[in-house]
């Protein structure tokens, strides 16, 4: 895939956020939000800061076949993707039903990345300058995905915008 195809898969993440966020600033503009309004709010504004991270650490992803140069740039991606698996729980919010999904979700999550830790603290010297960051972008790709699963267990977005645009209705 083309370097610019891949950002754009980040980006157009980031842009559906960003369209929601702005329907939730208009929405609440000149009304009171309900409490599961301004968490769908809160929750926009976190992804939106999340994926803009991440696509920031892949843009900086280093196009060389030098491990002493590839071990930081992983190791600060690694470091920033281990810590969203512990932060914003909500689990006072999740229904027991729900708590199994996010619990499968979690397993998964964790999975992925016993997986890229494995598979990059082991990383052989890469064949060529581009193998490095289109493994890295697969990485990133398959965490995010889990990722969002994940979060969907705590504030599904989507659901809540389909609340919010009936009661707008």
């Amino acid at each position: 895939m083309e370097e610019t195809k891949k950002v754009a898969v980040q980006a157009t993440a980031i842009q559906v956020y960003r369209e929601q966020r702005d329907g939730a600033v208009v929405y609440m503009k000149d009304t009171k939000p309900s409490v599961e309004q301004v968490l769908y709010y809160q929750e926009l504004l976190y992804r939106i800061a999340i994926l803009e991270t991440i696509q920031a650490l892949y843009k900086a992803t280093p196009k060389t076949v030098d491990g002493n140069v590839l071990v930081p740039h992983y190791q600060l991606l690694e470091a920033f993707i281990t810590c969203l698996i512990g932060e914003r729980k909500l689990s006072g919010l999740v229904t027991k039903d729900d708590k199994k999904a996010q619990e499968t979700a979690l397993n998964s999550l964790n999975l992925i990345l016993d997986h890229g830790k494995k598979k990059f603290l082991s990383y052989a010297p890469p064949e060529s300058e581009e193998q490095y960051r289109n493994d890295i972008f697969n990485f990133i790709e398959t965490v995010l995905i889990a990722w969002v699963q994940y979060r969907n267990t705590m504030v599904n977005v989507s659901t809540i915008q389909d609340d919010v645009e009936a009661k707008i209705a």
